[in-house]
């Protein structure tokens, strides 16, 4: 595993919904080629650093990505959107209301998890991961 992606996880980990990232983290993470991803209120999904971006998924859903950045956020719109010039793309799996957390996300792409909270509860597992790891994510393409 990228040790940066451990490092980060370290720096992440236990913070507060609302205040995951600064926006220097966000230029250290997009110099390095991290993504973090995470919850945002009850409808939506982040992504910071190499990738930013956001996804509504309101109850969940599935998320396409490549090292370009966001596809698109159901199979429908996946099916629609990629020209088939296009590389190939990762899902990631956006889980609302799941093992005790209100987002938490699921992904072939290697990961590591972090937890932010809000005012003390468990709000999110987070993930964070390389994008030059992408490519050894299982590929919906």
């Amino acid at each position: 595993m990228n040790e940066n992606v451990k490092k980060w996880v370290e720096r992440l980990d236990g913070r507060e919904y609302g205040n995951e990232l600064t926006s220097d983290e966000i230029t250290e993470l997009e110099a390095l080629g991290l993504v973090v991803v995470f919850g945002a209120s009850d409808d939506f999904c982040e992504f910071s650093g190499a990738i930013d971006d956001e996804v509504g998924c309101f109850g969940g859903g599935d998320i396409y990505v490549n090292a370009e950045g966001l596809i698109a956020n159901n199979m429908d719109m996946f099916d629609s959107f990629i020209p088939e010039s296009s590389p190939d793309y990762v899902h990631i799996k956006a889980c609302w209301d799941c093992d005790g957390y209100s987002w938490a996300y699921e992904t072939d792409i290697p990961h590591e998890n972090f937890e932010i909270f809000d005012d003390g509860d468990p709000y999110c597992r987070g993930i964070v991961f390389s994008i030059a790891d992408m490519s050894k994510g299982e590929s919906v393409k």
